[in-house]
């Protein structure tokens, strides 16, 4: 049980240290959080439909925005 909650800390930090980073437009950052919300589109996936089907619609529209050329100058 000690183990399940240092993971979840753990990806709590990735996260706060990834939106941090992301704001002082680090390019490294926009990956991170892409592979954060991808990880939690695989880990929904053994939860519910509804709750896959929202962090895949997430995903794909972090990706449009932050990816897309206009925004991407910013990185």
């Amino acid at each position: 049980m000690e183990r399940d909650y240092l993971l979840i800390a753990g990806i709590r930090v990735v996260a706060i240290v990834g939106g941090v980073f992301l704001l002082l437009g680090h390019n490294w950052a926009r990956w991170l959080m892409a592979a954060w919300l991808a990880f939690h589109v695989v880990v929904s996936f053994y939860h519910s439909v509804q709750e896959a089907v929202m962090h895949t619609i997430l995903l794909i529209l972090y990706v449009f925005f932050v990816f897309r050329p206009p925004d991407s100058e910013y990185f």
